[in-house]
């Protein structure tokens, strides 16, 4: 038996908004409470704005146990589930391993084929029409990419997962997005890339935040008079 296709699983990997835990490079120019707001807001706006992309399966990836989740899981309507692995990568592959099996399936003749699109919260500026534009790009190529302006990527997403994609990278630094795209190219990989977008994690990045989505900056006082 032929494995199903066409469906698509979005996982969103996310932390829990903990003063001095997330946003540390927003430091000093945010404390850690401002800090910690300003990604609680970013994983807000990005589950309300992918709350609606249609037929897509939304799955929120959470590094750790926090009551926040359970809120945002009856606001939002998402499942919940728990990131396990030794970095990142490891993460990554877990996680839309699993998504990509369907749902009590056993035995191979019931494998379902899945897409799968991982995404963080750190980028504002991915909406409903760029997650399917990406999902579109799977029809075509196994692997797609959502290539940041700081060296990393906002968006990878599967239609054929491979292992080795998640190794020996040094994610959190400007050499990911290469040193992926050398793995693809070594390996023959057919993938293809979408517009370059930015991540909200400097300083500088909340200039043009400020003029896009200014609501994103709510309650934080400290920038109402900082000249950015």
């Amino acid at each position: 038996m032929e494995a199903k296709s066409g469906s698509c699983t979005l996982l969103i990997f996310a932390k829990a908004p903990i003063p001095g835990a997330v946003k540390t490079r927003m430091q000093p120019f945010l404390d850690v409470n401002q800090s910690a707001l300003l990604h609680q807001n970013l994983v807000e706006h990005c589950l309300a704005t992918v709350a609606n992309v249609s037929e897509m399966k939304l799955e929120l990836c959470v590094g750790s146990h926090h009551e926040w989740w359970e809120r945002l899981q009856a606001l939002h309507s998402v499942a919940i589930s728990y990131q396990f692995g030794e970095d990142l990568g490891q993460r990554m592959y877990n996680a839309a391993e699993i998504a990509m099996v369907a749902d009590g399936a056993s035995g191979a003749e019931n494998m379902v084929q899945k897409s799968v699109l991982i995404i963080g919260t750190d980028c504002p500026y991915i909406d409903g029409e760029y997650l399917q534009q990406a999902r579109a790009a799977l029809t075509d190529n196994d692997i797609v990419l959502g290539p940041a302006d700081d060296g990393g990527y906002v968006l990878i997403g599967f239609k054929s997962l491979y292992h080795w994609l998640f190794c020996d990278i040094e994610w959190g630094s400007d050499k990911v997005l290469t040193q992926t795209r050398t793995k693809l190219k070594d390996h023959g990989v057919c993938w293809s890339e979408m517009p370059f977008l930015s991540d909200i994690d400097r300083p500088e990045d909340l200039r043009t935040l400020r003029k896009e989505m200014p609501q994103l900056l709510f309650g934080i006082e400290s920038l109402a008079n900082e000249s950015l």
